[in-house]
C-alpha cells in the first residue's frame, strides 16, 4: 500500500510540473500571437498609404497561423496531462476507500435483472463503481454489459484474466487510455442524428442514375471548360446553363443533405478523438489472445474511422459558399462527397 502511494504521488507530482511547463507556454504563445495580430492590423493600415505593405502581409499571416495551430496542439497536450495527473490524484483517493469520483453506474440499474440488483453491481459502492476506470460512455456501457454477462464460460473467464493481469503491468497504457477518453465528453453528446443517418435508405448510393450522372457531368464540366479557354464568347454561356442545371439537381435534394452534414459534422471531432484511442490499442504490443482479438478489431475500426473524418472534413468543405458554388455547378460536389459517405455506411 505504502508503495502504490508513492507511486501515485510521483506520477501525480510528474504530470502536474509537465502541466505547469505547458501552461506557461501556452501563455507565451497567447501573448504572441496577440502580438501578431496586432502587427498584422498595422501593416494593414500603412498599406493605406504605401502598397508595398501588403507584400509584408502573406508572411504575417502564415506567422498567426502557425501559432494559432500550434497553440491547439499545446492546449490538447494540458489537457491531457491535466487527466494524467487527476487519475493519479483519484487512485490516492482509492487507497483510502474514497471511489465517490468514480461513476456508480446507477443507469444501468435493473431491478428485473436475474442477479444484479440483489448483488449490488450498480449504485453507490457497487463492483460497478470499484472497477469502473472506463474513460468514455461507450466504454461503461461494455463494462456493466459484461457484469451482466448470462452465463460466461470457464475459457471467457480465463482469458479475461490473463488479459487483466497482463493490463496491470502496464500503467503508462492504462492511464493514458483513461486520460485521453475523458477528454471526449461523450456522455453528454447526442447521438440520435448519427444513428439515425446510419439506419436510412441510400439516397444515391446503388440507384444507376446517381451513378451515371456523378461520373459524366465532371467529365462534360471539363469539357466545357476546356472549350471555354479555346473560345470564351461561343462556350462560356453553354458552360453558365449547364452548371445551372447542376445546381438546380442538387437544390432538389439540399435539405436532405444538409440535414446529414448537419448530423455527421458534429461528430466529426468525437471520431477523430476515437480514431486516437483505437490507433493506441492497435500500435500496443499485447500477448493475451483477448487483448488481440480486440486489437484486431480496432485496427479495423482505426481504419473506417479515419476514412470516416476525411469524408466528413471533405463535406463540411460545402459551408463556403465560394467553394460550394463552383464545386456543385461543375462537379455535383455534394453528391459527390455524400454518395462516398453511404459507401462508407
Amino acid at each position: 500500500m505504502t508503495d502504490l502511494y508513492h507511486f501515485y504521488i510521483a506520477r501525480k507530482s510528474e504530470f502536474g510540473k509537465t502541466c505547469e511547463t505547458l501552461k506557461k507556454s501556452i501563455q507565451k504563445i497567447a501573448w504572441a500571437r496577440t502580438g501578431v495580430a496586432l502587427f498584422s492590423f498595422y501593416i494593414i493600415y500603412l498599406a493605406f498609404s504605401n502598397t508595398n505593405y501588403w507584400y509584408a502581409l502573406p508572411p504575417v499571416i502564415i506567422l498567426f497561423i502557425f501559432l494559432v495551430s500550434r497553440h491547439g496542439k499545446i492546449q490538447a497536450r494540458y489537457d491531457l496531462y491535466r487527466n494524467l495527473e487527476k487519475i493519479n490524484q483519484l487512485e490516492l483517493g482509492v487507497l483510502d476507500n474514497s471511489y465517490s469520483a468514480f461513476n456508480e453506474g446507477e443507469s444501468f440499474v435493473n431491478p428485473h435483472h436475474e442477479y444484479s440488483y440483489d448483488l449490488d453491481l450498480f449504485g453507490k459502492g457497487s463492483l460497478f463503481q470499484f472497477l469502473n476506470r472506463c474513460g468514455t460512455a461507450i466504454g461503461e456501457r461494455k463494462l456493466a454489459q459484461d457484469l451482466l454477462m448470462a452465463q460466461p464460460t470457464k475459457d471467457s473467464i480465463a482469458k479475461r484474466q490473463h488479459a487483466v493481469r497482463e493490463l496491470a503491468q502496464d500503467v503508462e497504457f492504462r492511464q493514458w487510455f483513461w486520460a485521453q477518453g475523458h477528454l471526449l465528453h461523450d456522455s453528454t453528446l447526442d447521438n440520435e442524428g448519427l444513428f439515425n443517418w446510419l439506419k436510412e435508405s441510400d439516397l444515391l448510393l446503388g440507384k444507376t442514375i446517381y451513378k451515371v450522372l456523378l461520373v459524366l457531368f465532371p467529365i462534360v464540366s471539363l469539357v466545357l471548360i476546356g472549350f471555354t479557354v479555346y473560345d470564351y464568347w461561343t462556350y462560356f454561356p453553354v458552360l453558365l446553363l449547364f452548371g445551372t442545371l447542376q445546381m438546380a439537381i442538387i437544390s432538389f435534394k439540399s435539405k436532405v443533405i444538409t440535414r446529414t452534414e448537419q448530423a455527421l459534422s458534429q461528430h466529426k471531432v468525437l471520431f477523430d478523438k476515437y480514431a486516437q484511442l483505437m490507433n493506441k490499442i492497435a500500435e500496443a504490443k499485447f500477448t493475451a489472445s483477448y487483448l488481440l482479438e480486440i486489437q484486431k478489431e480496432a485496427r479495423d475500426a482505426s481504419i473506417r474511422i479515419k476514412k470516416f473524418s476525411r469524408l466528413v472534413n471533405a463535406f463540411e468543405a460545402r459551408k463556403n459558399g465560394i467553394a460550394s458554388m463552383f464545386g456543385n455547378s461543375l462537379y455535383l460536389y455534394d453528391f459527390q462527397c455524400l454518395y462516398r459517405l453511404e459507401k462508407w455506411r
